[in-house]
């Protein structure tokens, strides 16, 4: 997954394609439920779902927690640029003071 492009995750599920916007990820680990505690799957967590992957080897859940962390932090910082430069600030305007004497 190239984290500079993609702002969504595309899964298959039960044959057909679906979407979790990046966005929406609020953190992501390996699961660990062997005896040798060997990741055999990885978990996202959003505000109102959890999602459970497994990847094609147990050497490919490492690198796709990575991937997703990346992705993840790009959203949140490109969010965070989109509301500073989004941000209205008022311009100051001259006091306007009497002169007259």
């Amino acid at each position: 997954m190239d984290t500079k492009l993609q702002k969504q995750l595309i899964f298959v599920h039960l044959q057909s394609k679906e979407t979790l916007p990046v966005r929406e990820i609020q953190s992501v680990k390996a699961v660990r439920k062997g005896i040798r505690d060997i990741p055999k799957a990885f978990e996202i967590f959003t505000t109102d779902q959890n999602y459970v992957f497994k990847a094609k080897g147990q050497q490919d859940i490492e690198p796709w927690v990575q991937c997703i962390h990346l992705a993840v932090a790009k959203a949140q910082t490109e969010a965070e640029q989109n509301i500073v430069e989004n941000a209205v600030i008022p311009r100051p305007r001259p006091t306007v003071r009497d002169t007259k004497l």
